[in-house]
């Protein structure tokens, strides 16, 4: 496992500051420094490359015992792409050339910049990173190459882009390879069409559907692209170090970027597909503030790396930057139920943002792990105890991975994309309806993957799968869904299962072809009369939010678990050996907002009764006790945060969970007896007040 910390965004620390900063950092024991190699900043002229103060960094760091990572920006454009490349600039939805600037926080070059669907922009860009990473290929400083920053497609553009002549072009490329004939896409789209220039792409939300939704998957794919060929430029000329990239918001999570499409920035799955490893950003003392927010961005991200090595490539060092506005401070215990529990997800490396604080704009005076937030001092003390734990366990540490999860909710990006089309980014009901429920596993501490609709490889190890905002869902997904139901899953879906096709045209309730292979059928949706439904299930009752409206269902053959004033509206049904529930509204979505008892309660009882998890804590409160257990070698190890106050938890499995009968707190040295009776084992632990225990058993041999 990595430590390792954001160092260097020209041109600053200056350079007087860096040996002192170089050996600090490698006295609090991180291994690695991060820094950014800007393409405005290294390329100040067409084709002259000045490398000094990146050889300067790499020398000083391989002196103080640190390793490099290179993040590259290719993002901020030199000031001359438009003088060099006239026909470069992007334009907006309206039909505006946009005006490049500079940014607020790192101000040493252009953003929007230049269309990469121009061929000149891309070739210069691949220039770039193909010079850079033949410069650096050999050095024995070199981690890791991060070759997209929060892979940010769009910086500070007035509107939707790009609509540009070359985007067009891409546009209509894409719609030929997807369709073959004009005639093949006049049909899929309903229209009577004569040439590809006829389809016009989507220009935001709130006219004709199906361009907006065809034009975000091309965007979609299109940055899938652009990521493909940052990757390939690096390994034309370093075929050797891997190659990561990472972003800021992990779906399902909303983009806030203003006049953002929804997946703009990609599929996270498609993009980590491409590399050796992904990763996310993190500040959840800005943003993503509780304990359940910060795990949805975790496990979102990870489950979408797959197999390839999970990193949180910018972790909050210190108090967030705003200007002349302080910001809450980062205290050293919570940042160190943040690295754990980062850890205990299945990160294999961390990187601070950033050691000291920024300078520039709205971020300076923050963000800093040696920073002015007033606790840097005890910050960087645990920080040294967190590496001595690193290397002390690092054969057990490095070889760690969570248990598989049984339990994963399903994300379909078409019905964001079709969200949007209706409302808007401001909406993203689509997104905040799967956020919910995956809030909601988070609250009950019921581990969990996140699934893409177009990534659905083998459903095998899962026992109960969510498919939230369930009203567009794409033909190989249902088909994929369906088997595994048929087959003995219990699925859980929401209100007008597959009501719209994937390019957003309704279909009447008797023309769903999904809907009826899972015998759900509508009988109609009403406006909201009541603002919860009451329910029982297995002999548990309770109330779920309403949030958009309330379906009723036919329910012959079905269990009524719930119904309004107009009918039943949540029922369960046998689909083939597997197991229906559907819920006629939105109760996610609901969630999102606000904890939820009801849905809680159902969540909880479903899972219990479909895909009960293997080890159990008594404190089934996920805003306070966060755990996760996982195996490395003959080793078990649990990973325990604890938001609240001092409190003894105990937790139960099988007692093949467990090797021995001691546990080892990785952490503070203190031991657990492992108690087994009847074929059940069970632990309990102390938890520190605000704190994080590593148990692991049986105990690592001493040195």
């Amino acid at each position: 496992m990595l430590l390792a910390t954001q160092y260097y965004r020209p041109p600053f620390p200056d350079r007087a500051r860096w040996g002192e900063d170089l050996r600090q950092i490698r006295d609090t024991g991180l291994e690695a420094i991060q820094i950014w190699a800007t393409w405005a900043w290294l390329e100040p002229e067409p084709g002259r490359f000045v490398y000094d103060d990146v050889d300067e960094l790499f020398e000083q760091a391989g002196r103080a015992g640190l390793k490099v990572i290179v993040n590259t920006i290719a993002e901020l454009f030199p000031y001359w792409i438009h003088r060099e490349v006239p026909d470069s600039r992007l334009v907006d939805h309206l039909g505006r050339p946009e005006q490049s600037a500079t940014m607020s926080y790192s101000p040493v070059g252009l953003v929007p910049g230049g269309c990469p669907d121009n061929p000149r922009v891309r070739e210069l860009i691949g220039r770039f990173l193909t010079d850079l990473a033949g410069r650096y290929a050999g050095s024995g400083e070199l981690l890791v190459w991060d070759c997209w920053n929060e892979v940010r497609v769009k910086e500070e553009s007035a509107g939707y882009t790009c609509y540009c002549d070359h985007t067009l072009a891409a546009w209509h490329d894409w719609l030929r390879r997807r369709y073959g004939t004009v005639d093949a896409l006049s049909a899929a789209w309903h229209r009577r069409l004569s040439c590809w220039e006829d389809a016009p792409p989507g220009r935001g939300p709130g006219r004709s559907w199906v361009e907006t939704i065809e034009f975000c998957e091309f965007l979609s794919d299109r940055t899938a692209g652009l990521l493909s060929h940052r990757a390939d430029s690096i390994r034309a000329a370093d075929p050797d170090h891997p190659v990561i990239a990472h972003g800021l918001m992990p779906l399902p999570v909303r983009p806030t970027g203003r006049h953002e499409q929804p997946l703009l920035r990609g599929s996270d799955w498609e993009l980590a597909s491409r590399l050796d490893g992904f990763g996310v950003s993190q500040f959840p003392a800005w943003f993503a503030r509780t304990p359940p927010e910060f795990g949805l961005r975790l496990e979102a991200a990870r489950s979408a790396t797959g197999d390839r090595p999970f990193w949180v490539s910018e972790l909050q060092g210190g108090a967030a930057g705003a200007g002349l506005t302080a910001m809450d401070p980062v205290h050293a215990d919570l940042q160190q139920r943040w690295i754990w529990a980062s850890y205990g997800r299945g990160a294999k490396a961390i990187n601070f943002w950033c050691w000291r604080d920024e300078v520039f704009g709205r971020e300076s005076g923050g963000f800093g792990v040696a920073g002015d937030d007033g606790h840097a001092e005890r910050r960087l003390a645990a920080l040294r105890d967190t590496t001595r734990v690193l290397r002390a366990h690092a054969g057990i540490l490095d070889g760690y991975r969570p248990d598989q999860a049984a339990v994963g909710v399903v994300y379909e990006p078409s019905a964001a994309r079709t969200d949007f089309a209706m409302n808007g980014a401001d909406a993203g009901q689509a997104m905040d309806d799967t956020a919910g429920w995956i809030k909601t596993l988070e609250r009950l501490q019921v581990p969990y993957d996140v699934l893409e609709s177009a990534h659905l490889a083998d459903l095998s190890p899962y026992r109960l799968l969510i498919l939230p905002w369930a009203l567009v869902v794409r033909p190989e997904a249902a088909d994929a869904l369906a088997r595994w139901t048929e087959a003995g899953g219990t699925l859980i879906v929401e209100s007008s299962v597959d009501a719209y096709s994937p390019l957003g045209f309704y279909r009447y309730p008797d023309e769903r072809p999904f809907a009826a292979r899972l015998g759900v059928r509508s009988r109609g949706r009403r406006p909201v009369d009541a603002g919860t439904l009451a329910f029982t299930v297995d002999g548990v009752t309770g109330s779920l939010p309403v949030a958009g409206w309330l379906e009723e269902f036919d329910a012959t053959g079905a269990e009524v678990l719930g119904a309004s004033s107009h009918g039943p509206a949540l029922i369960r049904r046998a689909v083939g050996s597997g197991t229906v529930v559907a819920v006629g509204l939105h109760a996610g979505l609901a969630g999102d907002g606000e904890r939820s008892a009801g849905l809680e309660g159902l969540l909880r009882t479903l899972v219990e009764a479909g895909a009960p998890t293997a080890l159990r804590c008594d404190v089934g409160d996920g805003e306070v006790v966060q755990w996760r257990t996982g195996r490395s070698g003959d080793h078990r190890l649990l990973f325990v945060t604890n938001d609240g106050e001092a409190t003894t938890v105990s937790f139960t499995g099988s007692a093949d969970l467990f090797d021995g009968d001691l546990a080892e707190d990785l952490l503070t040295g203190a031991t657990a007896k492992v108690t087994s009776q009847e074929g059940r084992a069970s632990l309990t632990l102390s938890l520190a007040p605000g704190g994080s225990h590593v148990l692991c058993c049986p105990p690592p041999v001493p040195h």
